[in-house]
C-alpha cells in the first residue's frame, strides 16, 4: 500500500488532469450499450497507456494521458475508450462493460456530461429497426422470442450507412419472469461487436425490472449496409397473467432512445417496426388474493367467515414463491374440497397458502382490509350463501347495547354487541359465525377515533375495521365492520359479548344539532355449518346526545400542547382556572387523574406514557367541561 501511495506522489501531476472510470467510453457517467458506439468508432486507435497500477478495468478512476485524437464530432477524447488502459481501443475493452455495467460515477475528469451527437448523417434515407415474435399467442410459462432485425433502406448507399445502433426496450414486467430475461446475439455477425443489459443477462447488473438495452458496432466501418438479424431477447412467461375483466391480453415492447450513428458520428433519423402478442390464461388455472376468503373482490370482516366455517381444515399448499399475505394475486392448486352451499374452494380460505386453515389466516384480513381486487379466477362475485332451511322455536339475536343512556359533546360512548343464542335449535344447527356493517352519521363523531374491542377469547376468530382499527385501512367515514367465527368448535352455542365499539363525539357537535345518536345496520351474514344465511332478530339501542342552553355558559376553550407529547404536556384554559386534568388512552382506560389547584396554564408529567393517542377530559371551576386528544 506505501508503495503505492509513493508511487502515486511521484507520478506528473498534469497526468491527474485527466481521470476515467472503465466501460465509459463516452464520458456520460454511466457504463451500458452506448458506450459500445464509441469503442466501434476508436476500433483501432492506438495512443499514450496508462502507467501501471492503472492498467485494468476495476471499477476505480484511472488518471490518463489524453490522446492526440477525440471523436469527431462530440469531441470526446478516443482516451476513455481505451477501458484497460493498454494504449488500443480493442474487443478487450468491450469486457470492461460488461465488467461494470449500470455502475455510475460523477469522478472522471472532465466531469460527465449527457451524450447526444447532433450532427445529421448528409442522407434522407431512413434506416429500420424490426422487431418480431416467433408466436401469435403465448400461455402461461412460456419462452417467448423477440427477434431483432435491421433494415437497410435500398437508397441509402454503403459510404453512408450506419457503423452501429443502440436502443432501449421496455415491457410491463408483470407479465414476465424478468430475472431470466436472456439477449442473444446473432451468432453469424462475426464482423460485429455486441453489448446488452438486462435483468438476467450474463454479467451486466441488474437493469430496472422491464428493461433491456442493446447495441451493436462495426469496427470504423459501416457494417450495417445490409438488411441482417442482430440477435434476439427470451422472455419467460409468469405464472399468472389474469387482467380485469378477461383472461388474455395483449404484450409489446416499447422501443425508445434509439441511435444510429456513422464512422463521423453522425447520427440517423429511422423508423420502427414493433410486433405484438396475445397472452392468455389457461382455463385450468386457479388465482386467489389473500384475505379474501370469501372471493367477493374486498378484505372485510365478513371473509373471517368461511375461514372459521373450514378451521383446521387442509389441503395442497401453494408453491413457496407465492406463499405469504402480501396484496397480489396468488396461483394455487384446487383443494378436493369445497364450501357446502356456494361450492366456494376451501383453497381460498388458506390466505398464508401454507396448506393448514389456521388462526393465521386471519392476520391476512386485517393485513389487507378493504383492499379490493379484480384477479381472481374463477372471477370474483357476491358471497351471498342461500338462506336457512333449517326451523326454530326463536332465531338467534344480536344485541347493540350503549353502556351510556346520554352523552355530550366530546363524550366516549360504548356499544356492546351481545349474541343470543336461537331457542329449539340442535346444536349441531347452530351458528358458526357472524358478521355486520354499521353505518352512523360521521359528523357527530370523531371518525378516526372509532375503534372495535374484541374480548380475549381463544374459542372465537376475529377480524373487524374502522377508520383507524388496529392493521386495516381506511373505511369510508361512518362505516364500521366487525366478524367473529367459531375457532374448531361451537363457540356460539352459548351467550356472548361479541365486541365493543366505542365512538367519541364530536367537539363542538355540528351546530343546531339535538336528539339521538344510532348506528344502523348496513350488512349481516350469520353462518350455519351447512353455509347456509340464518334468520337473525337485533335490537339497537340509542343514546340521547344532550345539548347546553343558551342560558349555559358556551363551550370551554382549552389548548393542549405540545402534539406529538413529550416529557411534559401543557393544559392552558385561558376563560375559566381548571380544576381536574384526566388522562385516557386510546381503550378508554385511566391513566391518570390531576386535581389542579384553580390554575390557567398547567402542566402534568407525561414521560412515562406509552405511544399512542390519548384522551385529556379537563374540568374547569365553572363545570365546563373540555376534551381535546394528543399524541404520544
Amino acid at each position: 500500500m506505501k508503495t503505492a501511495l509513493l508511487f502515486l506522489l511521484l507520478i506528473p501531476l498534469q497526468l491527474f488532469s485527466q481521470v476515467l472510470l472503465p466501460g465509459d467510453a463516452n464520458n456520460d457517467g454511466r457504463v451500458n450499450h452506448v458506450d459500445l458506439l464509441a469503442i466501434g468508432l476508436n476500433f483501432g486507435q492506438t495512443g499514450p497507456p496508462r502507467l501501471p497500477p492503472f492498467q485494468d478495468i476495476n471499477w476505480t478512476p484511472k488518471p490518463f494521458q489524453f490522446w492526440p485524437t477525440a471523436l469527431p464530432s462530440t469531441g470526446i477524447n478516443d482516451g476513455f475508450s481505451d477501458c484497460d488502459g493498454d494504449g488500443i481501443v480493442s474487443a478487450e475493452d468491450i469486457l470492461a462493460l460488461k465488467f461494470n455495467y449500470d455502475s455510475t460515477h460523477n469522478q472522471s475528469q472532465p466531469p460527465p456530461q449527457p451524450y447526444a451527437p447532433e450532427v445529421h448523417a448528409p442522407t434522407t434515407a431512413r434506416p429500420k429497426l424490426v422487431f418480431l415474435f416467433d408466436k401469435d399467442t403465448v400461455t402461461v410459462k412460456d419462452t417467448l422470442r423477440l427477434s431483432i432485425f435491421y433494415s437497410h433502406p435500398p437508397d441509402l448507399p454503403q459510404a453512408l450507412s450506419p457503423m452501429g445502433v443502440a436502443f432501449t426496450l421496455e415491457f410491463n414486467e408483470e407479465y414476465i419472469k424478468d430475472s431470466l430475461t436472456t439477449v442473444l446475439f446473432e451468432p453469424t455477425a462475426t464482423d460485429l461487436h455486441f453489448a446488452a443489459g438486462a435483468a438476467g443477462f450474463a454479467d451486466a447488473r441488474k437493469l430496472p425490472p422491464g428493461r433491456v438495452e442493446f447495441s451493436t458496432t462495426g469496427e470504423r466501418a459501416p457494417r450495417l449496409a445490409v438488411s441482417r438479424p442482430l440477435g434476439v431477447v427470451d422472455f419467460i412467461i409468469e405464472d399468472l397473467i389474469i387482467r380485469a375483466d378477461t383472461f388474455y391480453t395483449d404484450f409489446k415492447v416499447d422501443v425508445s432512445n434509439v441511435l444510429f450513428l456513422d464512422t463521423l458520428e453522425r447520427i440517423f433519423d429511422f423508423d420502427i417496426e414493433i410486433d405484438e402478442v396475445v397472452l392468455f390464461q389457461p382455463v385450468d388455472s386457479f388465482a386467489l388474493c389473500p384475505g379474501d376468503a370469501n372471493n367477493d373482490g374486498i378484505v372485510n370482516a365478513f371473509d373471517v367467515l368461511p375461514i372459521g366455517l373450514n378451521f383446521k381444515k387442509e389441503g395442497n399448499p401453494r408453491k413457496a414463491k407465492y406463499q405469504g399475505m402480501s396484496w397480489g394475486p396468488k396461483p394455487f392448486e384446487l383443494w378436493l374440497e369445497s364450501m357446502p352451499s356456494t361450492k366456494l374452494n376451501l383453497a381460498f380460505s388458506d390466505s398464508d397458502g401454507d396448506g393448514a386453515i389456521t388462526e393465521k389466516d386471519v392476520l391476512a384480513i386485517q393485513l389487507n382490509y378493504d383492499s379490493t381486487h379484480h384477479l381472481a379466477f374463477p372471477a370474483s362475485q357476491l358471497y351471498s350463501p342461500p338462506p336457512s332451511d333449517i326451523p326454530a322455536d326463536a332465531p338467534p339475536m344480536l344485541l347493540f347495547q350503549f353502556k351510556e343512556n346520554e352523552a355530550q359533546a366530546g363524550d366516549t360512548l360504548h356499544l356492546v354487541v351481545s349474541y343470543v343464542p336461537p331457542e329449539g335449535l340442535p346444536i349441531e344447527y347452530f351458528p358458526q359465525g357472524v358478521a355486520f356493517a354499521l353505518q352512523f352519521e360521521e359528523s357527530l363523531v370523531q371518525d378516526s377515533l372509532t375503534e372495535i374491542v374484541f374480548p380475549e377469547d381463544d374459542q372465537m376468530l376475529v377480524a373487524g375495521g374502522a377508520t383507524r382499527f388496529a392493521l386495516a385501512r381506511d373505511l369510508p367515514p361512518g362505516r364500521v365492520e366487525a366478524g367473529v367465527a367459531n375457532k374448531g368448535f361451537p363457540a356460539l352455542n352459548q351467550a356472548r359479548d361479541l365486541c365493543t365499539i366505542r365512538f367519541v363525539l364530536e367537539n363542538p357537535l355540528p351546530p343546531g344539532h339535538q336528539g339521538v345518536f344510532t348506528p344502523s345496520m348496513a350488512n349481516m351474514l350469520m353462518l350455519n355449518a351447512r353455509e347456509q344465511d340464518m334468520p337473525v332478530v337485533f335490537q339497537m339501542q340509542e343514546v340521547k346526545i344532550t345539548v347546553p342552553t343558551t342560558d349555559e355558559p358556551g363551550p370551554l376553550p382549552v389548548r393542549c400542547f405540545p402534539s406529538p407529547v413529550g416529557e411534559k404536556l401543557w393544559v392552558e384554559s385561558p376563560e375559566s382556572p381548571l380544576t381536574n386534568i384526566a388522562v385516557f388512552d386510546a381503550l378508554g382506560r385511566l391513566v391518570a387523574d390531576y386535581s389542579v389547584p384553580e390554575q390557567l396554564l398547567a402542566d402534568i408529567p407525561a414521560g412515562y406514557w406509552q405511544s399512542g393517542i390519548y384522551l385529556i377530559k379537563m374540568t374547569a371551576i365553572d363545570g365546563r367541561v373540555a376534551a381535546r386528544r394528543v399524541i404520544k
